[in-house]
């Protein structure tokens, strides 16, 4: 896995990664940070915001010849807080989940495993996801990255103007 520093959409405009994977909260707000920054570049990516977005889950768009993923790696924007639960269960768990950082991390995990299973065969650009505005601790996120991401072409995308 790459390491960078710069502008994780100007590196897909100019075709150095095929995949932009960012967090997401299930609220469909993209109100701050790198989300805001793709809703007001890449509207579709917002368009498509509704559209399943249940945590651990992803969805994406294709613009041009580029894809741009949402993962819903929290429930509610900001960070974690046991206030807000999730209506729709994750996979198999069968009860309401509080939007935790321990389960943001399992949220992370499910993502990032779908991810993989759809788009390993191409470049991922990945920024600090789950670790900025979301609160998250980066070496924990790391760690999971690395191990679901294993095998695929990463790069990650620390933000620098």
């Amino acid at each position: 896995m790459k390491e960078v520093r710069g502008d994780i959409i100007t590196l897909l405009k100019e075709k150095k990664i095929d995949v932009l994977i960012h967090g997401c909260n299930c609220m469909g707000i993209m109100g701050k940070g790198l989300a805001k920054q793709i809703k007001e570049t890449f509207p579709e990516a917002y368009k498509i915001i509704k559209k399943g977005n249940y945590p651990g889950m992803i969805n994406a768009v294709l613009i041009e010849d580029s894809f741009i993923v949402n993962a819903f790696t929290q429930i509610n924007i900001g960070k974690a807080s046991k206030k807000y639960t999730s209506l729709t269960p994750i996979n198999n768990y069968k009860e309401e989940l509080e939007d935790t950082e321990e389960n943001r991390y399992i949220f992370i995990r499910e993502s990032l495993k779908k991810l993989k299973k759809h788009f390993s065969h191409l470049k991922i650009g990945i920024p600090m996801m789950g670790a900025g505005l979301a609160g998250g601790n980066w070496g924990i996120i790391k760690n999971i990255r690395e191990e679901e991401l294993i095998g695929c072409n990463v790069m990650i995308v620390y933000w620098e103007k």
